[in-house]
């Protein structure tokens, strides 16, 4: 298993995506690319071992930092807190369309298959790569890990009066401490992009698409995957007992949580199907 890190793609004006890319030295590989969530980042908890675990099993994995997620290269904290003010769905939106476009035109389409594209996303990446779908037919199979499945009902969007107010708003995280500050432009890009970011106007479902969400999920329902998966007659897996990241953190513990390793058995086999 080979493995190339902190690749750098340029996007102009002091911006940049950091991805990382796990694959063996044989051909016809699966092309993955996973979306981390909000306040995620590519180096979180166990994502470099799924990586790992999907390079060992016939895939070309690649995770990203979104552009302007707030986090640098390989750190794990948000060093950039100007940067993640002025993110937005719109931004996250095109970064995933030029980490698409970079691998299919990269040293690394010789190792894969380009017609079986593969999208992962948690929570909020899975949101986006749900949008990204419904609008790049390259994309052949979609999973989605706890996803958001509607941007416009999230307990975020419901403080966009008083974020008007100030100018800007914060969130608290409470595992570095920071006050993660939103600018209100987040807002105005929900609004004025509806139509490109409303996931249930545009989602298309004649993409193989594997919903898979934690039973004791309090970020997202579980009664909001069941509800999506119904209205588009989607495959979906719930994993019982377990929350919004199956048991995962940040530093990560010592060992894989069974509930996660489900979940990637789960992703590879319908991957491979």
């Amino acid at each position: 298993m080979l493995s190339h890190k902190d690749i750098k793609i340029n996007l102009g004006k002091g911006k940049f995506i950091y991805l990382d890319v796990f694959f063996s030295n044989k051909k016809k590989l699966i092309p993955v690319i996973f979306s981390h969530g909000f306040k995620g980042f590519k180096n979180w908890g166990f994502f470099d071992e799924i990586s790992e675990y999907f390079a060992d099993n016939g895939c070309l994995f690649v995770k990203f930092n979104f552009s302007c997620n707030g986090v640098k290269m390989s750190e794990d904290y948000f060093s950039d807190l100007e940067a993640f003010s002025k993110n937005n769905l719109s931004k996250e939106l095109d970064d995933l369309g030029f980490v698409i476009d970079w691998l299919l035109s990269s040293f690394y389409k010789e190792f894969i298959d380009l017609n079986n594209l593969t999208l992962i996303g948690h929570s909020r990446g899975g949101g986006v790569s749900m949008l990204k779908v419904s609008e790049d037919e390259r994309v052949k199979r979609l999973v989605t890990w706890g996803s958001v499945y509607d941007f416009y009902s999230r307990p975020l969007f419901l403080r966009k009066d008083k974020c008007k107010q100030k100018g800007y708003m914060e969130i608290f995280n409470t595992r570095t401490k920071q006050k993660m500050p939103i600018k209100y432009q987040f807002f105005e890009d929900l609004d004025k992009n509806y139509k490109r970011l409303s996931i249930k106007d545009n989602f298309k479902n004649s993409t193989n698409t594997l919903i898979i969400h934690g039973e004791e999920d309090n970020s997202i329902l579980v009664e909001e995957a069941l509800s999506f998966a119904s209205l588009f007659n989607l495959k979906c897996e719930i994993i019982k007992g377990t929350g919004h990241t199956f048991d995962a953190k940040h530093p990560k513990q010592s060992y894989m949580p069974d509930k996660l390793m489900e979940v990637i058995e789960k992703t590879l086999k319908f991957i491979k199907s």
